[in-house]
């Protein structure tokens, strides 16, 4: 369907949701600024020119590329120089064949003593660069030895960085012995910041939007390499720095139909690179915005598995991610002993203060009523139960629930108290519609959860707190819930719960459909409307 007033679409057999751009970039495997041509275009539209830099600065940063793309052939050549037979036979051994060479353009540096001018310097002399242009560039820098450059990067294997465009604009040199550091980038210019650029980003993005598959963030260039030849083309890498904000909307930008997925090394420093990159997510996240992580295995990283154990099983470790949710959970429950209530709070309280930075408000309404229910599984099992037993209905919200229900079903329970461990699970999302129904389900909760108490003595427990008077077991209560009787047998018992809260599921689906369809008509923005089809598929509406 289109709604060619708020100028979006959704389609109700796959879930494809949009604006014109997303359909064509969907569609087609456009980029952004590929799809806004062609709508312009279709539409008659002529688009304005660009923001226009100042001539000076636009010939600038055309002679940093050129330079740049002529610093790439070179380097790619000396990889076949006698000097570079090491370099080779070490791509020979993590089997990088000659077609990824070409693919990637991977060259070599050569080391210069310091009093010689370097070759690099005086080849791009010869293509008309001057040495302004090269150390301007931030390729070479000024040697203290003579009056020519150095390479900050000799004697380093070399992969080229390039932009969004597939330019050269920087390079990432590694070492082949023990010298540090391991990996150095080229110096920072105008066209080039490392916060800013992703390896691999411009083919990683063609593969993509070519084969529909989500975009994968791995931590080097030769995870990349190795992705590749494995059938992952889709692979990007962040350039030896904390991963950022940009970054992240970057990988966002490139589909919007699979989430990108997080898989760094297996190590504690890996491990925590990923959880800064969830927390980095929280605020941006959406039910159309998602990020996923893949866990490898202790002391892993994606080259090394690839080759251990294969495409297919690296496939399945990628199908088994986690969500952010998932993840930051694990971590709390990692971190933390939940042997006690007070590590269960500190769980509770730091999950709680992460999710809250979540901007859109329906999914950190979501965030955290899901945080409330693990919360409450986690107690349930330290007491030796499944918190996945019990009967699956539809999670109960906070408001307008219709009082005689609820004066039901906490009836019900209290009088046949052998089976409310078989309803923790929905009774704990049920929000009752004043403070003393609120504080007669909890109470029952922590009864039935401390194993030291006798259950047939709830009652008894209730009426010492002086809770029983607010549960009217009048007339009316009995015509919704005649099961509540002590002599009703336990299977009728349990089904006539089972009916209790079907009920008071269907009450509060026509609330919440009905508050759904009142913002919709108040403001018929993408987003309420986006929140109508999410509640109507929830609660399994055709």
């Amino acid at each position: 369907t289109v709604n060619d007033q708020k100028e979006f679409y959704h389609c109700f057999g796959c879930g494809a949701h949009g604006d014109v751009f997303d359909f064509l970039m969907s569609v087609y495997g456009l980029s952004f600024q590929d799809a806004l041509e062609r709508a312009a275009q279709i539409s008659g539209f002529v688009l304005p020119e660009p923001i226009q830099l100042p001539p000076e600065k636009v010939k600038q940063q055309k002679n940093i590329i050129d330079l740049y793309a002529c610093a790439a052939a070179w380097y790619q050549s000396q990889l076949f120089s006698e000097e570079a037979k090491y370099v080779l036979s070490y791509l020979e051994k993590r089997h990088i064949s000659q077609k990824y060479i070409q693919k990637y353009k991977i060259g070599f540096s050569p080391k210069v003593t310091k009093y010689s001018a370097h070759p690099l310097e005086m080849h791009l002399l010869s293509q008309g660069f001057s040495k302004n242009n090269i150390i301007d560039s931030g390729l070479l820098l000024p040697s203290k030895f003579h009056d020519g450059c150095y390479d900050r990067l000799e004697g380093r294997l070399l992969f080229p960085i390039t932009n969004r465009k597939g330019q050269v604009i920087a390079f990432g040199g590694r070492v082949l012995d023990n010298s540090q550091p391991k990996y150095l980038n080229s110096a920072e210019n105008d066209i080039f910041q490392k916060r800013d650029t992703l390896y691999n980003y411009f083919l990683a993005k063609e593969a993509v939007q070519k084969e529909q598959k989500p975009l994968i963030v791995v931590e080097g260039y030769m995870d990349v390499i190795a992705m590749d030849m494995h059938g992952f083309p889709q692979a990007v890498a962040p350039l030896g720095t904390a991963f950022t904000e940009s970054h992240l909307q970057w990988l966002w930008r490139v589909s919007t139909s699979h989430s990108p997925l997080v898989c760094f090394d297996g190590d504690q420093a890996g491990f925590n690179a990923a959880i800064r990159v969830a927390e980095l997510a929280l605020p941006h996240l959406s039910s159309d915005k998602n990020i996923r992580f893949c866990l490898l295995p202790m002391g892993e990283d994606p080259d090394s598995y690839l080759a251990k154990y294969g495409r297919e099983r690296f496939q399945e470790l990628l199908n088994s991610s986690y969500r952010v949710f998932d993840i930051l959970w694990k971590v709390e429950k990692w971190q933390k002993s939940t042997e006690n209530p007070e590590d269960v709070a500190q769980i509770d309280s730091s999950l709680n203060k992460k999710f809250s930075t979540i901007q859109d408000p329906f999914l950190k309404k979501q965030y955290l009523q899901f945080l409330k229910r693990k919360v409450f599984q986690l107690s349930w099992q330290k007491k030796g139960k499944n918190a996945d037993q019990g009967p699956k209905v539809v999670p109960l919200k906070f408001d307008s629930l219709e009082r005689k229900f609820v004066q039901a079903l906490l009836c019900a329970l209290i009088h046949h108290p052998d089976v409310i461990e078989d309803f923790l699970d929905p009774l704990s999302q049920v929000m009752c519609p004043d403070s003393n129904l609120e504080s007669i389900k909890q109470k029952i909760i922590d009864y039935i959860l401390n194993k030291d108490l006798d259950i047939w003595k709830l009652k008894d427990h209730l009426k010492e707190s002086g809770e029983e008077k607010y549960l009217h077991f009048d007339a009316s209560v009995m015509a919704i819930a005649p099961f509540i009787r002590k002599d009703t047998q336990k299977d009728e018992v349990r089904q006539g719960i089972e009916m209790l809260l079907k009920s008071l599921s269907k009450e509060q689906w026509h609330q919440d459909i009905a508050f759904a369809e009142s913002q919709l008509a108040h403001d018929m923005s993408e987003k309420n409307f986006q929140y109508l089809l999410n509640l109507k598929k929830e609660y399994g509406e055709s």
